[in-house]
């Protein structure tokens, strides 16, 4: 199966903390939004202690959101594809900053398939058809995005054969182009339908800056939840 490559072509600012061993790595980030890779040192261990630290370092960049996948010493981290193995997922969320920041950890789902930024498809209405909260919609064009609840409207292939989804919510349209999946095989992806949900790491291709907007991009579907069959 062809593996989906999560590596960053833009330049990465690499930051090592002080008191501690683990090189964090700007991959993905804008004015509002960062995704970051984390490396352990050799002899670090990953514990509550320093997942706090990490947390600490996560909220004081002052980000709107923020996703941050922790390796291990020798990994490759998002140099490598979606299947590379994490020890955590740490999103951080502050659209406020008169409140503390919502922390989310995940030590289950340690891919490098969940490598972006966490949006709803709630969110991702809302913020299309809200004037004030529309340019940081296109701003979030311009990194990966970790797309949850997103209603499968309609499925189709190109002359290629190759398998899209499109979701038409009020105010934005995605379409994707699933080219991978560390959890489901090709004949599996088959059986999306108008009934089904999905999780997908999406890349953005090509976006419009007018509303109603369209997004075109390539993704790995993380998860699919069907009610009923074709």
């Amino acid at each position: 199966m062809k593996a989906l490559s999560v590596f960053a072509a833009a330049l990465a600012l690499i930051f090592t903390a002080s008191a501690n061993a683990y090189v964090l790595t700007e991959k993905f980030v804008t004015e509002h939004y960062g995704v970051y890779e984390a490396i352990l040192g050799k002899t670090e261990i990953y514990n509550d202690n320093l997942e706090q630290i990490m947390i600490k370092d996560m909220t004081a960049r002052k980000k709107f959101q923020t996703t941050t996948i922790v390796f291990n010493y020798s990994s490759k981290g998002l140099s490598s594809t979606i299947k590379e193995p994490a020890v955590s997922v740490i999103t951080t969320e502050q659209y406020n900053n008169t409140i503390p920041a919502t922390v989310n950890i995940s030590k289950d789902n340690r891919y490098a398939t969940y490598s972006g930024i966490f949006v709803t498809q709630k969110q991702l209405s809302e913020m299309a058809n809200n004037k004030t909260m529309q340019p940081y919609l296109l701003e979030l064009s311009k990194v990966p995005l970790v797309l949850s609840d997103l209603e499968v409207q309609s499925v189709s292939r190109n002359f290629e054969n190759k398998l899209f989804i499109t979701n038409d919510i009020k105010g934005a349209v995605f379409d994707i182009q699933l080219i991978d999946s560390i959890f489901y095989t090709k004949e599996k992806m088959n059986d999306l339908n108008s009934n089904c949900k999905i999780n997908v790491l999406f890349i953005t291709d090509r976006a419009t800056d007018n509303y109603p907007f369209m997004f075109a991009g390539h993704g790995a579907l993380n998860d699919m939840k069907c009610t009923k069959g074709k």
